[in-house]
């Protein structure tokens, strides 16, 4: 029988490496004024929050970006 275990590693690094771009290009955008694009990345920061708290993944840099 096969582990999860490195699945959910992967999914792990994948969520919080989609997690990192989505706070960078946000971040990007806010200080470059543009706020449809602001607009769009939180709206993909709340999606990856749903998402990871889904399947039990913590995402803290996300729960403190959107806190801002």
């Amino acid at each position: 029988m096969k582990s999860s275990a490195p699945h959910a590693s992967e999914f792990t690094t994948e969520l919080n490496g989609r997690a990192a771009e989505a706070i960078a290009s946000l971040r990007e955008a806010a200080a470059g004024g543009d706020d449809y694009l602001v607009e769009g990345r939180v709206g993909e920061l709340q999606s990856l929050a749903r998402l990871a708290d889904d399947h039990g993944v913590e995402l803290p840099l996300v729960g403190e970006e959107l806190a801002r």
